[in-house]
């Protein structure tokens, strides 16, 4: 088939080299055909095809879907952090002094994530910075 694109006939002789050598046309025409990219749209490719389009809206309406299921297990997240936080508070007030200060630990840290989050679930670089200048300050980070 090579032999047939290349213009030449193929060589059956049994122990002959079977090398063909194409012509100028024909190189040209593989190095157009096979290497070189197509050709730019026409003026009536202008607009995307129906396929295109659908294929665009299904693309936007999953990003659309994502962003929400994103947004949405945000704020659970937000609202599991901030329920425990207010839990471990009142469960404090069964403990002495001396047995709270691991649970004191765990509420500073908890309130340390709430603090540190914007509404998008992305982190106050300042607000973190100044929190871990704090636990190396106050020695909570090993106690």
């Amino acid at each position: 088939m090579l032999e047939r694109i290349l213009g030449r006939a193929p060589n059956r002789q049994p122990g002959k080299d079977r090398a063909v050598t194409p012509t100028a046309p024909t190189l040209h025409f593989l190095i157009t055909h096979v290497f070189l990219p197509p050709g730019p749209p026409k003026f009536y490719d202008i607009g995307p095809s129906e396929h295109e389009q659908d294929f665009a809206d299904k693309e936007k309406s999953d990003k659309e879907k994502f962003v929400k299921k994103r947004e949405h297990e945000q704020r659970l997240r937000e609202h599991l952090i901030q329920t425990v936080h207010d839990a471990l508070t009142r469960f404090r007030t069964y403990f002495n002094a001396t047995q709270a200060t691991g649970l004191d630990r765990c509420i500073r840290m908890l309130r340390c994530m709430i603090d540190a989050r914007e509404e998008s679930g992305l982190l106050y670089a300042d607000v973190l910075r100044r929190q871990m200048t704090d636990l190396k300050d106050n020695g909570i980070a090993f106690p």
